[in-house]
């Protein structure tokens, strides 16, 4: 919605859409690109790649595994020596992953995924195009 109306008043080209909330995933990105995103911000996925474990206790300062705390002695159950090969992993699959589903569209990169490359099953397994609505 936002790319449509940000083309039709003609100032998509002067404007960056970037995406976020729950985009943990390739087909998540993709389906984000796809629909014009320029950007994807990710948060959830690092932080569980780095150890979180949605405890929920952020905002108190009290992480227990020390991901989200400035408190020193919680600190310490962060052992960023390990950690770092876990975030770098979980880019590397991520990013793997997603020009894996560009190829399988037949891109050569997922910053040309377009609406047409969005299909999806109706609640009666009917493939449907997201462009045009029609089905296949």
């Amino acid at each position: 919605m936002v790319d449509e109306i940000l083309k039709k008043y003609g100032i998509r080209g002067r404007t960056k859409i970037i995406a976020s909330g729950k985009l943990l995933t390739p087909d998540k990105i993709a389906m984000a690109l796809a629909l014009g995103a320029d950007l994807i911000n990710i948060a959830r996925g690092f932080m569980m790649s780095v150890g979180c474990i949605m405890s929920q206790v952020c905002h108190k300062n009290t992480c227990p595994v020390g991901v989200a705390t400035t408190d020193a002695e919680l600190q310490q159950a962060l052992v960023i020596e390990e950690k770092n090969y876990r975030v770098t992993n979980y880019l590397i699959a991520l990013r793997q992953g997603l020009f894996d589903l560009a190829a399988v569209a037949g891109l050569d990169s997922p910053t040309k995924f377009k609406r047409e490359h969005i299909v999806y099953h109706s609640d009666f397994r009917k493939v449907i195009n997201e462009e045009d609505g029609s089905g296949g």
